[in-house]
């Protein structure tokens, strides 16, 4: 054999070789990218979920009653993984007239590692702290310096 087909041959089973690598690879990032997207997304205390989420840190931009509704505008860092808000209690219904009830909200995050900034429009549902049958409830919520007067017939 010459000299030259004997590099031609060599070359050829170098390019099978790195084809094989490469396919292997980006079957194993697929594998991954499979378990990411069938993990539960809606329960952040889930002890079972693959994926960490740690608390991250926002912003508020706005932050309105909407009928039974309490819709926010927030900003953030990230742009490429997962981000999720939740709007918790964070403490019992305060007795007072109109009766208070202090909220936080929540922000998970998988660890994105991008940087862009983020604005995002949110909104939850708040029957569920109505501290009488009728009338107001005071929502103070954390780190928003404006108590909102939630208004029910």
């Amino acid at each position: 054999m010459t000299e030259c087909n004997l590099a031609h041959v060599f070359s050829k089973a170098w390019l099978v070789m790195a084809s094989s690598v490469f396919v292997v690879a980006c079957a194993s990032l697929n594998e991954s990218a499979d378990v990411e997207e069938t993990a539960p997304t809606t329960n952040l205390e889930n002890p079972d979920s693959k994926t960490p989420r740690l608390e991250a840190s926002f912003e508020w931009v706005n932050v309105w009653l909407d009928g039974d509704s309490l819709r926010a505008v927030v900003r953030y860092g990230g742009g490429c993984g997962l981000h999720e808000f939740v709007l918790k209690s964070s403490g019992p219904m305060l007795k007072s007239l109109p009766p208070k009830q202090p909220l936080r909200l929540v922000h998970r995050s998988d660890g994105d590692p991008c940087r862009a900034l983020i604005e995002d429009s949110l909104a939850w549902g708040v029957r569920e702290y109505r501290g009488t049958p009728r009338g107001v409830t005071v929502l103070l919520l954390q780190d928003w310096n404006e108590p909102l007067n939630y208004d029910y017939p």
